[in-house]
């Protein structure tokens, strides 16, 4: 992930007060948040892809397969198989090379000649690969960390957390680039509001904005321990100076 944008939004209330035959705005109270994130990954993993396409990955392991492909297999007919990175391909009856040639990486069989004997059943290996579905399954919630560093800023660390985002699907997933920029992918999604998590100055409900500071070893001997809960799964152990 290169890029992230965050975006919100509010609702309110206005209330109005006449002064001298002219209403005019005095008070305003927010009645609604929305917080929107915007993300662009430039790395197509099978975890990646599965927020993108709302699918669960699932690793074939390396195995022998036997695929009925049916009857009505005709001369010069393409017929994918199931699995790709295919070997060892056996049909009863006919002889590849002669009867039929085989496209190993993607697992598609030409037929030479018209098979006699159908429906054809085809037996062959195929090495491991990775499958996901497409829309078979609900949004996930993920907490999102992004560690960045602004170029432009002498290159600043900045920290973005969001505690719990629900992506949409990807409206547009490019599959082939010219060579000139490598490929990427743009998700969009909301951060929502984590309930469980106490209202505090140090993490908030939605998630937080941090720019680290430069590490000052010179008042170290004034440091005081400060335990801070808040954090899934246990607590955090801050440094703060002490003040005196």
């Amino acid at each position: 992930m290169d890029q992230l944008d965050i975006s919100f939004n509010s609702e309110s209330y206005k209330g109005r007060q006449s002064v001298n035959g002219v209403t005019g705005t005095d008070t305003k109270y927010f009645t609604h948040h929305d917080c929107a994130v915007s993300a662009n990954f430039y790395e197509y993993s099978a975890e990646n892809l599965g927020l993108a396409l709302f699918g669960q990955s699932l690793n074939q392991a390396a195995h022998a397969e036997q695929q009925l492909i049916g009857t009505g297999v005709v001369a010069k007919g393409y017929y994918p198989l199931a699995h790709q990175n295919i070997w060892g391909v056996f049909i009863h009856g006919l002889t590849e090379g002669v009867d039929f040639i085989v496209d190993s990486l993607w697992g598609v069989i030409e037929f030479l000649k018209t098979p006699r004997v159908q429906p054809v059943t085809v037996r062959y290996k195929h090495a491991g690969n990775v499958n996901i579905p497409i829309l078979t399954t609900r949004p996930v919630e993920v907490m999102l960390r992004y560690e960045g560093v602004n170029l432009a800023e002498s290159m600043r660390p900045v920290l973005v957390e969001l505690y719990r985002v629900q992506f949409n699907p990807a409206e547009t997933l490019g599959m082939i680039t010219d060579g000139n920029a490598p490929g990427s992918f743009e998700l969009k999604g909301d951060v929502l509001l984590d309930a469980t998590r106490s209202v505090n100055d140090v993490l908030g409900q939605y998630g937080r904005f941090v720019i680290p500071g430069n590490i000052d070893l010179s008042g170290a001997s004034d440091l005081r321990v400060m335990t801070t809960s808040g954090i899934a799964g246990g607590a955090i152990t801050t440094l703060y100076p002490d003040r005196k």
